[in-house]
This record gives C-alpha cells, sequence and structure tokens, in this order.
C-alpha cells in the first residue's frame, strides 16, 4: 500500500513538473497578438500586429525577432519599433519570401533594459494576399544565435524560452457589408452605413391592422434654428428736378451813363479852359 501511495505522489510531482515547464515556455521571450481583433481581415485589406517583449526582469541590451509566414497568404509590408530599445532596423531577410527580422539594441551595457510582463517591441503592418487560414510563427531554436533571441546584458547571452506561441490569421474572400433591412415584398430594401440609426418595420399600422409601418429611427435630428434675415434699408433714389427756364438778358446796345448831348457839352468846355489855363502859364 505504502509502496502505491509513493509512486502516485511521484507521478502528481512528475505532472506538475512538466505542467510548470509548458507554462513557462516563451517566458523569457516574445508573444504576438493582432492589434485589432474585431477587424474582419479579407483579401486585399491591411491590419496590424504587435510584438510583445518580456525579459522575465534580466537586463538586457538587444532582442531579434525572426519571423516565418506564408507569402501567399499574407505578406508584411514594413514594421514599427515601439522603442522598448533604442535602436532598431527591421526588413525582410535577403534571398527569401518568407522571413522577416525586426531588431532592435541599446549602444552598450550602460543603457539596458528589463520588463517583468509583456512590453510592446514592434507594431507589424500586414496585407492579406489570399483566402485561407495563415500563421505567423517565430524561428526561434534553443542555443541558436541566428533566429530569434533576448541578449543578456551581463554576457550576451540569448535567454529567449523557445518555443514561441504563434499566431493564426483567418482570411476571408470578402469582407462583410454593412446591415441590410429586410423589409415587405414590394418595399424598398434600406441599406445603412455602420454606425447610422436603422429603420425597423413591425406588423400592423396603414389603419387596418395588416402591412408593416415604418418605425421612425431612434435617433431624432434636432432642428437647427434658421437666422432671419435682417433687412438691409435702401436709401431713397434722389428725383431729379428739372431745371427752371431763366429768362436771359439780351444786350443789344452798351449801357449809357447819360445824355450823349449833355456829355459831349461839358467836354467841350472842359477843353477850352484847358487852353486858357496853359496861356496864362507862358
Amino acid at each position: 500500500m505504502n509502496y502505491f501511495f509513493r509512486l502516485l505522489i511521484i507521478l502528481i510531482f512528475l505532472f506538475a513538473s512538466t505542467a510548470e515547464v509548458s507554462f513557462a515556455a516563451g517566458i523569457p521571450g516574445y508573444k504576438l497578438e493582432i492589434v485589432d481583433p474585431n477587424q474582419s481581415i479579407c483579401v486585399g485589406k491591411a491590419f496590424q500586429a504587435r510584438i510583445y517583449i518580456n525579459t522575465n526582469g534580466t537586463e538586457s541590451i538587444n532582442g531579434d525577432v525572426l519571423l516565418n509566414f506564408d507569402p501567399a497568404k499574407i505578406n508584411i509590408e514594413s514594421a514599427a519599433t515601439e522603442n522598448f530599445f533604442t535602436f532598431a532596423f527591421a526588413t525582410h531577410i535577403s534571398g527569401t519570401n518568407n522571413k522577416y527580422l525586426a531588431s532592435s539594441w541599446e549602444q552598450s551595457i550602460a543603457y539596458t533594459k528589463s520588463s517583468t510582463d509583456f512590453q510592446p517591441f514592434y507594431t507589424l503592418n500586414l496585407k492579406a494576399v489570399s483566402a485561407g487560414s495563415s500563421q505567423l510563427t517565430f524561428e526561434c531554436v534553443n542555443g541558436s544565435e541566428a533566429d530569434t533571441n533576448i541578449n543578456r546584458a551581463s554576457d550576451s547571452k540569448d535567454i529567449v524560452s523557445c518555443p514561441l506561441p504563434a499566431i493564426t490569421i483567418p482570411v476571408s474572400a470578402t469582407c462583410a457589408a454593412g446591415p441590410t433591412v429586410t423589409t415587405a415584398p414590394g418595399e424598398p430594401t434600406v441599406t445603412t452605413a455602420p454606425g447610422e440609426p436603422t429603420a425597423t418595420t413591425a406588423p400592423g399600422g396603414n389603419g387596418n391592422g395588416a402591412g408593416p409601418t415604418d418605425v421612425p429611427p431612434t435617433d431624432t435630428p434636432t432642428p437647427t434654428d434658421t437666422p432671419t434675415p435682417t433687412a438691409t434699408p435702401v436709401p431713397p433714389t434722389a428725383t431729379p428736378v428739372p431745371p427752371t427756364d431763366v429768362p436771359q438778358v439780351q444786350v443789344t446796345a452798351m449801357p449809357r451813363a447819360g445824355i450823349a448831348e449833355v456829355t459831349f457839352g461839358a467836354f467841350g468846355l472842359g477843353a477850352i479852359l484847358t487852353v486858357i489855363g496853359l496861356l496864362f502859364m507862358l
């Protein structure tokens, strides 16, 4: 009896140890997630996936992620660093069409980084190529420096615990259309865009208890006050007054100061007196 009890304890211990190792796989390491898990991924559509890093508290100076993908299903267009480390570089592996490298590092051991949970490392910009299910996987082998790794600051040793979890990406042939309202025969079908109120139909109506009656959308538009135009004063128009004809005076003769005979008489008397005065002076 004691023998079987001890054997049971040993088996439980071995099972617990195996479960712990399985849970710890990938830490330290990386994981992948779709940025918008509710997004419908269809052929020709762009989407994003994010790489997260966890050093499990170990001070590190470098991180490399080598990804494998099926180019017939998806393509990695580009990648943007999330600045976990200061410097970064990402590219397709030369000579291949299904491998992508995302790398980031610090300039020296004076600038180390660590994390105790998963932190953003890179954001991948992808595009769906054809319909079907595809996987995005880490290329990771324990002890290899030519694949996915995290380098410890103290001795540059790779501390990644392989294998790392992959993600499955389902790609649809076409993207789903917006919601469609089903109406009775003979009535138009109303298609609404996402975010807009949807018209629904209810039985009854029309005053005779038969036939669909449109129920107005929930959102009722609020009327907008229309500004009343202000009357612009119009200046009065001046009525031209025709000029009054002024009789013009026609001069037919030079005005005279007096009677001509008297004037000439006075002129002759003055001349005589002047001559007499001159004779006396001589």
